[in-house]
């Protein structure tokens, strides 16, 4: 048999356990038997006989009459147990059963998942089972495992069903989804509670400046958990208790809100001179704190956590962070790193670019930055996601990011503030700074989809663009633009002397705001181009706010329905907020930042024809 326990999560995001039975077991699965419902008793057994269970039991035990047997618990609660046997006709069965009060948790599916492992191993090529027509949710969990599942509608109304092991990448890229939409089910109510309960560290005193901070609008409400004769009074129906980790009592605290019923428990740090100051004591003694609360079906962000944001107008949360003002936007934030936190933020708002949501999961004690992605990764408000981490991100973690990039929404990684440099295969968008991951998001928020490839500089002064714009382009993996004639045509009627010299457009010195501005427009309209760079030098005919001019009213959508290239503008000053599109200092900036923002498939070449 297996050993070793396995944690997993239900559909809730709670974390269980799930191991082999054993004699010390068998007393707590006789009372699951007994404890059934009439209708979960018949589901199980397709009979209503008392002595069904004890039988069952009974053979758990025994080797020769069971493969594998297995329990889920929740701390010491077993929740539901599941097994396999041998056949009457060399085949195996296999059979689970679920408390009442877990049913339609996603537990049926862990069990049947953790036997289908089980008999892999042993080499079996199936498994054979019979269900009640009537049981949809077992009939539910076997439709949607990943493997092969073939049933028969016998007499009587009952469903024989067998499923095939031999395939093991369908169940693995089934069980990924399911493990992502539970780690988000999990964070879900940790920033979008409902309620929220908050523990004073003061005892009574005036709180001092270290206080968490707890703002609350639309839907939030909050409590405070008050302590009462040795004990502590919780708000009924909270989803999130918010405990300063630097608190006496937070351990007690946190037990108590737990057996409560509250789902997830946030420990909140502080930053004391640059240095993050965690109150909680060693953090063996968390592990375990966290272990118990975990037991008792609660989820835990730190400890040791600066910053809980959600700036949705029907949440409004704010627990600590930032004393000012998160602007709201697009832009979701996930951290281990409270120290830097507060510099991201500033920079990002500087620069016009809100947020969703921010989250410093701590020292990550239980809920990390992976399980907050999941959360990201499907939240509607949020368009690009900004992972900042302290140290290094580890391999896993970054296979995870590229993931979420590749098929949710863009994703920026700036870890331990130095660059890791592009690595093959897909991943998210390297950051070797702060002000490289504001360049970066400005780029992405532009775009619903990451662009192509196809890039032209527009510049009055194309000596300064230089021979080095051609290296460039191929260091970035860039290819000029594919005009049709049709805007070459025009082009040249609305600006006479502008030259093509690969992926720059040269306009004439004597090119003035409203020439540019239609050039832009054209080049806007053409399906042939993915990014634009403006490099403009203010002369005579394009005085000093030419920029703005140039750039104002640009169109969002092209004739033909597609959106529009993204454009970019190179000005050394650096006043981007401005702007109502991307600033950059240089040329080769703004094709750095291009480049690593395009999508990493290659792009199609087409030559078009005119109209």
């Amino acid at each position: 048999m297996v050993t070793g326990v396995e944690r997993v999560l239900d559909r809730e995001g709670r974390v269980l356990a799930v191991r082999d039975v054993t004699d010390g077991d068998l007393a707590a699965v006789a009372k699951l038997f007994e404890d059934l419902s009439f209708r979960s008793a018949r589901q199980r057994f397709l009979c209503t006989s008392k002595q069904a269970g004890p039988r069952y039991v009974a053979t758990l035990a025994d080797p020769a009459r069971t493969l594998d047997a297995i329990v889920v618990l929740m701390g010491p609660r077993v929740m539901g147990v599941g097994s396999t046997h041998p056949g009457t006709d060399a085949s195996t069965e296999f059979a689970v059963a679920v408390e009442d009060a877990d049913q339609g948790r996603g537990i049926g599916t862990v069990l049947v998942e953790a036997l289908v492992a089980r008999s892999r191993r042993r080499g079996l090529p199936t498994l054979s089972g019979t269900v009640l027509g009537g049981n949809t949710q077992m009939l539910d969990v076997l439709a949607h495992l990943g493997l092969p599942c073939r049933m028969v509608v016998e007499e009587g109304g009952t469903i024989a069903v067998t499923v095939t092991i031999s395939p093991a990448g369908a169940l693995t890229s089934a069980h990924l989804a399911r493990e992502e939409t539970a780690r988000a089910a999990a964070v879900r109510r940790l920033l979008e509670p409902a309620a929220v309960a908050v523990l004073d560290a003061s005892r009574g005193r005036r709180p001092g400046r270290d206080s968490v901070l707890v703002r609350a609008g639309g839907v939030v409400g909050s409590s405070p958990i008050t302590r009462v004769d040795g004990g502590y009074d919780v708000t009924p129906g909270v989803d999130l208790a918010v405990l300063p980790d630097r608190a006496d009592d937070v351990g007690a605290a946190a037990l108590a809100c737990a057996a409560a019923g509250v789902p997830t428990i946030a420990l909140m740090g502080r930053e004391v001179g640059g240095s993050r100051v965690l109150r909680h004591g060693p953090l063996s003694l968390a592990a375990d704190l966290v272990e118990r609360l975990r037991d008792e079906g609660a989820r835990v962000l730190g400890p040791g956590s600066t910053c809980l944001v959600n700036t949705d107008p029907l949440v409004g949360l704010h627990l600590g962070g930032p004393r000012s003002h998160v602007m709201g936007g697009v832009v979701g934030v996930v951290t281990d790193d409270g120290q830097r936190l507060p510099d991201l933020v500033r920079r990002l708002t500087s620069h016009g670019l809100g947020m969703s949501a921010v989250a410093d999961v701590g020292a990550s004690a239980d809920l990390s930055v992976a399980d907050v992605l999941a959360w990201l990764a499907r939240d509607p408000r949020t368009e690009v996601v900004v992972v900042l981490l302290s140290g290094d991100a580890p391999a896993e973690l970054v296979r995870h990011l590229g993931r979420v990039h590749e098929t949710h929404k863009p994703v920026v990684l700036l870890a331990g503030g130095v660059a890791t440099g592009d690595e093959a295969g897909p991943g998210p968008v390297r950051a070797a700074s702060a002000t490289d991951v504001v360049d970066l998001v400005s780029v992405l928020v532009q775009r619903s989809e990451l662009p192509g490839r196809r890039a032209v500089v527009v510049t009055n002064e194309p000596f300064r663009a230089g021979a080095a714009t051609p290296r460039q382009f191929a260091r970035g993996a860039l290819m000029a633009p594919d005009l049709t004639q049709h805007s070459e045509m025009r082009i040249h009627f609305l600006a006479p002397g502008t030259a093509t010299r690969g992926a720059v457009l040269a306009l004439p010195e004597a090119a003035t705001a409203e020439q540019v501005h239609d050039v832009l427009e054209t080049l806007a309209d053409d399906p042939g181009v993915d990014s634009v760079v403006v490099d403009l030098v203010p002369n005579r005919a394009l005085r000093r706010d030419g920029l703005e001019k140039v750039l104002h009213g640009l169109p969002s959508e092209s004739s033909r329905g597609r959106p529009v290239p993204l454009i970019v503008a190179v000005d050394p000053g650096r006043s981007r907020q401005h702007h109502e599109v991307p600033a950059f200092a240089t040329v080769g900036e703004a094709l750095d930042v291009l480049a690593r923002t395009t999508h990493p498939r290659p792009h199609h070449h087409h030559h078009h024809q005119s109209a």
